[in-house]
């Protein structure tokens, strides 16, 4: 009787500690985690739609990319991204398919990362012609809350 009873209160105290993962995924299920890859999921649709105004509003006026390398004329941060990269580059992209699978989530106060594996084929709308490329990699995309709302703050 007391081997059951241990038991049924080991399993009982194992059930109660056990957390909820996002249903599909590995990810603790907590309002921060689905708050940030909410913004996540708005980046990639807005990305495929190649709707810069709203890549735009995602992004952190703080944003700053140093390309994971020590040479800084590869640095840039939200102005060149805006009238740069973006509006120098989303019209070459006459179609684009990206998909995201979430490794991890980590939410650290006002602070936030997710590890990515990404996977894009682009159709590019070149002088030269149309052409089809594609790409692969891993990445971290870092957020920041700012005004209560993640906002993404380096990692495209």
């Amino acid at each position: 009787m007391f081997h059951r009873l241990s038991l049924l209160l080991a399993v009982s105290m194992m059930v109660g500690c056990a957390h909820t993962t996002i249903p599909g995924t590995t990810i603790e299920d907590t309002e921060d985690n689905r708050s940030v890859l909410k913004v996540l999921d708005q980046l990639q649709k807005a990305l495929q739609a190649r709707d810069s105004d709203t890549v735009l509003s995602l992004i952190s006026p703080t944003y700053f990319e140093d390309m994971g390398t020590i040479d800084n004329r590869d640095d840039f941060g939200f102005e060149e991204l805006k009238t740069d990269i973006l509006a120098q580059n989303i019209d070459k992209i006459a179609e684009l398919y990206l998909k995201i699978d979430v490794h991890d989530v980590q939410v650290k106060g006002d602070q936030a990362f997710i590890d990515i594996r990404y996977r894009t084929r682009a159709k590019l709308a070149l002088p030269s012609g149309s052409t089809w490329t594609q790409d692969s990699d891993f990445s971290r995309v870092n957020f920041l809350k700012e005004d209560g709302r993640w906002m993404v703050a380096s990692g495209l």
